[in-house]
């Protein structure tokens, strides 16, 4: 079959000229002017080639090259251009513009048609989509493994030639290639030949000039790949390595390695004609380009920073290593043999409310005491098998007292220095969260066991009392023994308004919710116990914010809770102190003062009632108990009253915790829903449960 070639100019001569050197009985040659070309030229059908007349160069012809190549129909089709001799200036212009070769004119015949036979292969060139034959990707893999390894020795003893031979010697592996060859850039247009694989194959000297091989030029003036299959061994390029290194390939990839902005040299790789190169093979050939790459890096710093390169090591490691604990959730102290703080992350400085600068290099009794030190270290090196890990409460900031879990481990470095890494976790909220969740459990159990007594001891007593009132009708009031009667009468009394609390308590009344305000309910709460506050001269400050939104609550429930803990302050409270209720919106995020109840609240609409007292305050040691049923500090109080607040409060999708100093008062804290949450997706009755103070 004729292979159809189109040849653009003006010069007829000189496309006689390539006519009579092309061997009429394998090219067809047909002559278009440029100022003819067309997209719909019926000559531009079915072409092998494009020969364009390059003389002279002009803009206008650069750019019909460029549009040649651009156009879909067209880009496939090499072109040839005839330039006039020893003008580089004209090469690289129309190799960047799109040509894919060039020649010289005047020119020797023989040279002409051997790269009119070389372009008109190009059509074998390599399709993107003819996967037929892939590398074995697992064991690509496992050869990087294998080569990244060799960049972890000792920069002192890296050693850049066999890394490039053990390089290229997997890459021909990985490619089952006849040959790899590395040409490194030794001048402006030369290369030389400097690491191969098989490595006998560099002990050929070989240097190349890029005049007259175009796929070097490429490489080196556009710096640009090239990937050839089955090509004519006359090509420039393949003929000479064939030659030199006698070999016979005719496929090959050619890839240039740009180092620091300067193209260093170029990895060639090539095959016989049994085999051709595919997409796959390019990847490949890209991925091993950037190990060389890295490998030029590490030898440079070795050769220009050798008495620094292990602290600019360290440094590199020392900087990801510092971004990296720094992200973690928990804190890191590294300590010396004398217990300096040698490293800190961002985490461990926040528990201690701290910036790192204050701390590192100093002793860590700067922050612990002496005995929370010695608890530390108690319990270095922990058993693995033990599930829970050591605790510690410490004192933090101002006075603020937290939870610590942590882990003490014994290290010894390079240089022999002992110290201790120590992990640590601020665990208060955590371990609230678990005691809370304790807490309504075991509320839940006794609600049953307190409902099954009352019911038990209700009915005996009731009979108690029914005869004793039986008695005191029969017996003449002036009967020494009617006291006893009546001292009966008034403990059965007693004990059934406490079994009335106990049926409270384990049996709640579910909420009757509605929309309503908290001022009524506040002011009915007040209402009630205004005597109580007269009495004892007590100064009643409220702070209600403009503008409150209704609660959805059972007003009723809510007014008693409220009455609850009004009473407890006024108890708490001596003559003449104060209590202020105070009133505010929780919308739009607004923070509560318990971190661990934030996300139960966040984004949904609460508001907070906060009761403020002067009094004694409650002790630290009871703050985890107020909650619980029975606990009471007071001589005559079943203990009750909180613990019935916590299941109404809870019942009506609230919160309720407490803060006290001794010396300082009492807050209470109740977090009423202005929204609906059995219809939401915020607090649940069940989980919106107050603190476990």
């Amino acid at each position: 079959m004729l292979c159809k070639i189109l040849f653009l100019g003006k010069n007829y001569g000189l496309f006689a000229s390539v006519q009579q050197t092309l061997n009429k009985s394998r090219y067809y040659l047909n002559f278009l002017t440029t100022e003819e070309f067309g997209t719909d030229n019926d000559d531009f059908k079915n072409i092998n080639l494009i020969i364009i007349d390059a003389i002279p160069l002009s803009k206008s012809l650069l750019n019909l090259v460029y549009s040649i190549k651009q156009e879909s129909t067209y880009s496939g089709i090499p072109i040839l251009a005839l330039i006039e001799e020893n003008i580089s200036s004209l090469r690289y212009r129309l190799i960047n513009a799109g040509a894919d070769d060039y020649q010289s004119i005047p020119f020797d015949k023989l040279d002409l048609e051997i790269k009119v036979k070389n372009l008109t292969r190009l059509q074998n060139k390599v399709n993107p989509k003819d996967e037929d034959e892939e590398v074995n990707s697992v064991a690509v893999i496992k050869k990087l493994t294998h080569l990244v390894k060799e960049f972890r020795q000792p920069l002192l003893k890296f050693n850049l030639k066999t890394l490039i031979n053990n390089i290229l010697l997997e890459l021909e592996r990985a490619l089952s290639a006849h040959a790899v060859l590395l040409l490194e850039l030794s001048d402006t247009d030369l290369v030389e030949l400097k690491y191969a694989s098989p490595e006998v194959l560099s002990n050929s000297p070989l240097e190349l000039s890029v005049y007259g091989l175009p796929i070097l030029e490429k490489a080196i003036r556009m710096r640009e790949p090239t990937i050839l299959n089955k090509t004519a061994s006359e090509n420039p390029l393949i003929a000479r390595l064939n030659s030199t290194l006698k070999i016979q390939a005719e496929s090959i990839i050619a890839y240039p390695i740009v180092y620091g902005k300067k193209l260093h040299s170029v990895l060639i790789a090539l095959k016989t004609s049994q085999q051709k190169f595919v997409n796959v093979h390019y990847l490949t050939v890209q991925v091993f380009a950037e190990l060389i790459n890295q490998a030029l890096y590490v030898n440079e710093t070795k050769l220009t920073e050798k008495k620094q390169i292990d602290r600019k090591a360290w440094n590199f490691y020392y900087d990801f290593l510092d971004r990296m604990v720094n992200n973690l959730d928990f804190g890191i102290i590294a300590l010396d043999k004398k217990l300096r703080i040698k490293f800190l992350n961002k985490k461990a400085a926040g528990i201690f409310r701290r910036q790192r600068e204050e701390l590192l290099y100093n002793p860590l009794t700067k922050v612990l005491s002496e005995e929370e030190v010695q608890a530390l270290l108690t319990f270095k090196d922990p058993d693995i098998s033990i599930l829970e890990r050591p605790e510690l409460k410490i004192e933090v900031g101002k006075k603020e007292k937290i939870l610590l879990g942590f882990a003490v481990y014994h290290f010894k470095d390079k240089t022999d220095e002992n110290g201790y890494i120590i992990s640590l976790k601020d665990i208060t909220i955590s371990k609230e969260l678990q005691e809370q969740k304790s807490r309504i459990e075991r509320l839940d159990s006794l609600g049953i066991m307190a409902s099954g007594l009352a019911h038990e001891i209700r009915n005996p007593l009731a009979g108690i009392k029914a005869i004793a009132q039986t008695l005191e009708e029969e017996i003449d009031q002036d009967d020494s023994k009617m006291e006893y009667l009546t001292r009966i009468i008034r403990q059965v009394n007693r004990l059934d308004e406490l079994l009335k609390s106990l049926y409270s308590f384990a049996r709640p009344r579910k909420p009757n919710r509605d929309y309503c305000s908290i001022e009524n309910i506040l002011q009915d709460a007040i209402g009630s116990i205004q005597e109580k506050i007269n009495q004892k001269h007590i100064r009643l400050v409220e702070k209600l914010h403009s503008n409150l939104p209704d609660i959805y609550v059972d007003s009723k429930q809510i007014e008693q809770v409220l009455s609850t803990i009004i009473m407890n302050s006024i108890e708490a409270v001596n003559s003449d102190g104060e209590i202020e209720v105070s009133v505010k919106s929780l919308e739009n995020g607004h923070p509560i003062s318990k971190e661990q109840f934030r996300s139960l609240v966040y984004r949904k609409p609460y508001i907070d009632v906060n009761i403020r007292d002067n009094g004694s305050g409650i002790l630290p040691e009871n703050l985890d108990k107020i909650f619980d049923p029975f606990f009471t500090t007071k001589a005559k109080a079943p203990g009750l009253g909180l613990s019935i607040a916590y299941q109404t409060v809870r019942q009506n999708g609230g919160l309720i915790y407490f803060e006290s100093d001794a010396t300082d008062g009492t807050d209470c804290h109740l977090i009423l829903p202005v929204h609906d949450t059995n219809n939401s997706n915020g607090a649940t009755n069940n989980d919106s449960s107050g603190h476990n103070e």
